[in-house]
């Protein structure tokens, strides 16, 4: 039997990503969180003897049962539509085919070939935002691989990064990695208020979609000075998470601490 090499499985999940909506590289490893149940709450009946003043008499009273509130967030989080992929358009055997040899290409890093080919796809299949998003990537590879002193030519693959992004999503409006990229780009060109827009875009898109929740909160806390409200984006994305971050732990232990020295200072 011959065996699977880890580049055939990927590209063989990078298809299947692709057929149902996925356009993005990053959650290749990764899957959706399954559509959990509505949370529950059970509770056992205790039973509570008290002499009433009119003679003794038992009633049963229902134990309050604690629950953690964002837990309770998170289920409901989770429970909520993936409207990108409940969406998402059918596509062809020669679509998945030039898919595939686009992912080869990028993966070897021959970045002309992948552009060419998927360039072919938002003609021939120009109801998929997935070619978009991926050629946005591609101008954002350029772009962190360009050091600061090439400032014009940085800016330049900004603007031809967000066009593929903005694309992507006149293609499929829900299509949650698009506003989740096209927020970074806008947040390097310093439009935080845009930036902020769409990352919130992206949450009504798949309200459980966690690197909405951690990028808007690194908004709030690096670039908008907003700390309550990164705290409570960062707790969020934590709570997502099956393996939480132990980096992001220690951004919500330094955000606890800012907050509450900003409250203790506006009280005096």
């Amino acid at each position: 039997m011959k065996s699977i090499s880890s580049m055939q499985l990927l590209l063989a999940c990078l298809v299947v990503l692709f057929v149902s909506g996925c356009a993005s590289l990053d959650t290749v490893f990764s899957e959706a969180p399954e559509k959990p149940e509505a949370a529950q709450q059970s509770s056992d009946l205790a039973k509570e003897t008290e002499q009433a003043s009119e003679g003794g008499a038992a009633q049963g009273e229902q134990a309050q049962v604690v629950v953690d509130p964002l837990q309770q967030k998170v289920a409901e989080l989770r429970a909520m539509p993936n409207l990108y992929l409940s969406g998402s358009p059918s596509v062809d055997e020669t679509a998945k085919r030039q898919f595939r040899q686009a992912v080869t290409a990028k993966q070897e890093n021959k970045p002309k070939v992948a552009e060419t080919i998927l360039l072919d796809l938002t003609q021939s299949q120009p109801g998929l935002s997935g070619p978009w998003v991926i050629l946005g990537d591609l101008k954002m590879d350029a772009y962190t691989a360009l050091p600061n002193s090439k400032w014009d030519q940085k800016q330049e693959l900004l603007q031809q990064a967000k066009t593929s992004f903005e694309k992507a999503i006149k293609a499929n409006q829900h299509n949650y990695f698009a506003h989740n990229r096209l927020a970074r780009v806008l947040r390097e060109l310093g439009l935080f208020e845009q930036a902020e827009a769409h990352y919130k875009k992206a949450i009504a898109s798949w309200p459980a979609y966690d690197n909405a929740y951690l990028n808007l909160g690194i908004l709030y806390d690096l670039y908008t000075d907003k700390k309550a409200q990164a705290l409570s984006q960062f707790e969020l994305y934590q709570a997502l998470q099956e393996k939480p971050s132990r980096q992001v732990r220690g951004w919500i232990a330094d955000l606890k601490r800012q907050v509450r020295t900003a409250s203790a200072g506006g009280a005096q």
